[in-house]
């Protein structure tokens, strides 16, 4: 499969790249113990991008459901790979410094397109509120909604549960300041 053709079948023109989804990642992204839980997770499988979904979701009162298929191709064919290019650079070497550099800004412009892709396809009702599911306290949501963001049922049930509990206490006193500060 030519991956180009993939990826240009995935996106279309209208895709809107600013969106509150995007905007709640860099927030959530800016407080450095949420960046190191996400990234512990995702050393050990887990999609930062479907967290931060996940911890969105949470927040407006929505449950995580399976991703469209458009935002797991998207991960798979441009988000993956790009981030393996950078990870296999050394962080000490000065000769691929620049690179490094290059391929970590086309990465956070790949989990942008992610996102935006993500947003697209919860903007036409995927998943539909759930109002029992809004009635539970922030803290459930988002433990849940985490919970369900595992990439199997096996990775739910190894060390990266510890991990997720602490990821979602962290957002949700993170959220908690947010709204606090907004109201």
């Amino acid at each position: 499969m030519d991956i180009s053709t993939t990826a240009a079948g995935l996106v279309d023109e209208d895709l809107q790249l600013d969106t509150p989804l995007w905007r709640f990642a860099i927030t959530a992204w800016q407080d450095r113990t949420t960046a190191q839980l996400c990234l512990q997770l995702q050393a050990a499988g887990w999609s930062v991008t479907r967290l931060l979904c996940a911890a969105w979701l949470a927040r407006e009162g929505r449950s995580l459901d399976p991703e469209t298929s458009a935002v797991t191709s998207w991960r798979a064919h441009m988000t993956a790979p790009i981030r393996t290019m950078r990870q296999s650079l050394s962080k000490q070497s000065k000769i691929t410094a620049a690179l490094r550099e290059q391929l970590a800004g086309a990465e956070l412009e790949a989990e942008r397109v992610e996102l935006a892709l993500a947003h697209a396809a919860l903007a036409a009702g995927h998943p539909k509120p759930d109002p029992a599911f809004r009635r539970q306290p922030l803290s459930q949501r988002l433990q849940a909604n985490l919970a369900a963001a595992a990439p199997d049922a096996d990775t739910r049930k190894d060390v990266s549960q510890q991990v997720v509990r602490d990821l979602s206490r962290q957002l949700a006193e993170q959220l908690t300041a947010t709204r606090e500060a907004t109201t």
